[in-house]
């Protein structure tokens, strides 16, 4: 059972925009395509601040689509069920 505090959280930008596109619903591949580029940045700046800049751009996108690929096929499992 979730606390008080934990209701009152939004689920992550990420989570939202993949549930949204799953449910078809208006925007959601606008929201889709702004979740993944910006999940894009703070990888790549996560990786450019640890000194990992060889074929940084191709690495961070690489990142970011495993990560929607997986919560695409998360959600869309558990809205099967």
């Amino acid at each position: 059972m979730m606390t008080d505090r934990e209701l009152q959280l939004r689920a992550a930008p990420s989570k939202e925009a993949v549930v949204k596109y799953l449910l078809g619903q208006e925007g959601a591949t606008q929201d889709l395509i702004k979740s993944f580029v910006e999940r894009s940045f703070l990888i790549g700046l996560g990786m450019y601040v640890f000194g990992e800049r060889e074929n940084l751009m191709q690495n961070s996108i690489a990142g970011s689509f495993a990560i929607e690929v997986y919560l695409l096929i998360y959600y869309s499992n558990q809205l099967k069920k």
